[in-house]
């Protein structure tokens, strides 16, 4: 019987999947791994692609516009939970807009796990807008791909969003 997803991702944050057998983790013996590989490229690209997230999320704590342009490809896309898909454009104007009107403005990141061009993160942030303040949590997937983000998927509680900022548009 599989492991509940929940128990499989917190065994992947504490690096407790390399306890867990291949059979128990969906592979049925017959996947390889970082670890069974022989090769580091799979995890350099792991890390080196967290490392671009942590840029991001960081860009938007410290307001840098150019940052945040920077690390997205061109024709990235986005999917917002509340609003479905998101151009690159509407995307950074909406950061641009609303988030960096913020100061302060917190992002921290709870948890990351990274495989391929894919990197998971939990995020929990605050804006701070004069006496009001914007409080989140977020789970946001980030494909990247050399060196750039090409695709991300949001997912927020939308419930926190209408309160403060109002119903969401498409």
């Amino acid at each position: 019987m599989p492991l509940p997803l929940l128990l499989v991702f917190a065994a992947l944050q504490r690096g407790g999947a390399r306890n867990l057998s291949k059979e128990r983790r969906g592979c049925g013996g017959l996947c390889q791994t970082p670890e069974t590989s022989g090769k580091g490229q799979a995890m350099d690209t792991a890390e080196t692609n967290k490392a671009i997230v942590r840029r991001f999320l960081g860009a938007i704590a410290s307001g840098n516009i150019e940052t945040i342009e920077e690390l997205q490809a061109p024709d990235c896309t986005w999917w917002v939970l509340g609003r479905g898909d998101v151009s690159r454009k509407s995307y950074t104007d909406d950061v641009r807009s609303m988030l960096l009107a913020a100061n302060p403005r917190k992002v921290e990141i709870i948890g990351m796990v990274a495989q391929g061009d894919s990197v998971a993160a939990e995020i929990r942030s605050e804006f701070h807008f004069g006496d009001r303040v914007y409080a989140n949590e977020y789970h946001d997937l980030f494909v990247v791909n050399d060196g750039r983000i090409v695709h991300g998927r949001e997912y927020f509680d939308t419930g926190k969003v209408a309160a403060f900022f109002g119903p969401m548009e498409g």
